[in-house]
């Protein structure tokens, strides 16, 4: 899958607002969200304009309020097309996951999540960890339940981070 995570990105804090999918290769994917979008809560500190390096080029994440409970996310590289995400926010063990899902130009919605952790840095920058796939080998997550359960078991154990976090910067408000 092309978008966001490993070369690509998310703007989501939730994440800002972030949120986003169609996530890459790589990206730990689920057929279950980590929490439902009707218990999701709005952060509007994600709401906005958000850039990342990725391989030395600039990306760009739009991310809006769309209806209270979701964000709607834009993912922009030079010369590349829009992908769009639905995401929403899940609170699991104090902890902030974003699930997203990729838009497609048609409207339909990608059948998976991608799943990201959600760290707040500041009012500037957001941090983005992807889950590692390799990590849920083995382990029950066809049920959001389960999903839920290992994650919150797992909240602070690197293993089931990849490496380097997605770091997003708030772009300046235009004058």
């Amino acid at each position: 899958m092309r978008g966001l995570w490993h070369g690509g990105v998310v703007a989501v804090t939730a994440v800002t607002a972030v949120a986003l999918v169609t996530a890459a290769a790589g990206c730990f994917e689920s057929a279950v969200a980590v929490g439902p979008v009707e218990q999701a809560v709005m952060d509007k500190r994600l709401v906005g304009e958000w850039t990342t390096k990725s391989d030395g080029d600039t990306i760009y994440f739009t991310v809006r309020n769309f209806n209270g409970r979701e964000y709607y996310v834009e993912q922009r590289e030079t010369a590349k097309d829009v992908v769009r995400y639905s995401g929403h926010l899940a609170a699991v063990g104090g902890a902030s996951f974003i699930n997203l899902r990729g838009l497609s130009d048609d409207g339909a919605l990608a059948e998976k999540y991608t799943i990201l952790r959600v760290d707040r840095a500041g009012d500037a920058t957001v941090n983005l960890r992807q889950l590692e796939p390799d990590f849920f080998n083995g382990k029950p997550h066809d049920t959001a339940e389960q999903l839920r359960q290992v994650i919150e078991q797992n909240l602070e154990n690197p293993q089931m981070y990849e490496a380097d976090p997605l770091v997003l910067t708030r772009k300046p408000a235009q004058e």
